[in-house]
């Protein structure tokens, strides 16, 4: 008895584990940031875009800030360019 309340348990605790990987944004690869240069210097033009197979960017409100001051924000604005 003891052995089948300890597997109910354990069942119920893990349950919720299992089921949340069905309802999430696809993990690591949901949303892919790609800078150019990949290491950027001082003073230094930088290319920022992103890219997703799992959520509708051009649908997407999206605002892109730098040192806390918003350069370019709209849906659908997928790239960015700034100066380090």
């Amino acid at each position: 008895m003891k052995k089948k309340a300890r597997f109910l348990l354990s069942f119920f605790l893990f349950l919720p584990l299992a089921a949340s990987a069905q309802f999430g944004l696809g993990g690591a690869d949901a949303l892919t940031l790609s800078i150019t240069p990949d290491r950027p210097g001082a003073h230094t033009r930088v290319e920022a875009s992103l890219e997703s197979f799992v959520v509708d960017l051009s649908r997407s409100y999206i605002r892109w800030s730098v040192n806390g001051k918003v350069i370019v924000e709209g849906d659908g604005e997928v790239n960015a360019v700034f100066e380090t």
